[in-house]
């Protein structure tokens, strides 16, 4: 693959970071964290319930042969642990900058989620169609590659168990939603085999990986439980959902040409976390 492209996938990246700097040096400013804001790390466990939308369609031409090959597979991601970040603000009426907030306000809150997993599919078999037609060879798929997602979320919550310290109340069940902005490699390796005599002769595809960046849609619901004032600890169940485009480019093992596939996952990523918070 040319390196135009990634070179402006690595400035997408760092322009997400800058955002993502920005964004937590303006919760943290000293007018805001009067605000109740607070800043959590979180770790937990991910399981992508993730088929391909599609199947992966490979197609190899052979012009001298008059033929060409499809690999057809369909796929799952491995689970894995998850780790990452949040910085937010609830709206109490203490407001900032003197001026308060309305009481109904301290309901409502946004946060910023950045978070890293690693994101591996499952060892696939699948069949080599030779024009379109009977299976010739087996091919067996492997991906590596790993996912980081930032979310502004917007959330809401409800008080329980009121005390003075913790007027609000102790537990705080809450819910948000909000859209993200997810940046997703895949590395790709394909083994084909021999299926039937006479049929297509083994080798093997390791192209380079590639990288998306892509819009997302992220919900997480959760409950805060406040030991003091500035402590808490958070369990919550997070949900994102994108649609990610891979395209893999490669020589033809049997040809001079340049060839080309494509892979097209549904990501349906689903993650339980633990994580602890302080307020300031």
């Amino acid at each position: 693959m040319n390196q135009f492209p990634r070179r402006r996938k690595s400035k997408k990246r760092q322009g997400i970071l800058c955002i993502a700097t920005l964004l937590t040096c303006w919760l943290l400013r000293p007018g805001a964290a009067m605000a109740e804001v607070y800043l959590e790390g979180y770790a937990g466990y991910v399981k992508p319930a993730t088929v391909f939308r599609q199947y992966l369609v490979m197609t190899t031409h052979h012009p001298a042969l008059g033929t060409f090959e499809e690999h057809h597979t369909r796929g799952t991601f491995l689970p894995g642990v998850i780790g990452g970040l949040k910085v937010g603000t609830w709206f109490v009426p203490d407001g900032f900058l003197g001026a308060p907030y309305p009481t109904w306000m301290q309901y409502f809150g946004v946060y910023l989620d950045i978070n890293y997993h690693r994101q591996n599919f499952r060892y696939r078999e699948g069949n080599t169609l030779l024009n379109g037609g009977v299976a010739a060879a087996r091919n067996i798929f492997e991906s590596n590659g790993n996912t980081f997602t930032l979310a502004l979320m917007f959330a809401g919550r409800l008080g329980f168990l009121a005390t003075p310290e913790v007027p609000f109340g102790r537990l705080q069940p809450y819910f948000a939603v909000g859209p993200a902005l997810m940046i997703t490699e895949q590395k790709v390796a394909l083994n084909s085999s021999t299926l039937t005599p006479g049929g297509l002769v083994p080798y093997a595809l390791a192209p380079a990986s590639d990288t998306a960046v892509i819009p997302a849609l992220a919900v997480e619901p959760g409950i805060r439980w406040l030991f003091k004032k500035n402590v808490s600890v958070d369990l919550a169940f997070k949900f994102r959902w994108a649609h990610p485009s891979f395209t893999f480019s490669y020589d033809d093992p049997f040809g001079t040409t340049r060839e080309t596939f494509t892979l097209h996952p549904q990501y349906l990523i689903l993650s339980w976390q633990l994580g602890a918070a302080y307020h300031f």
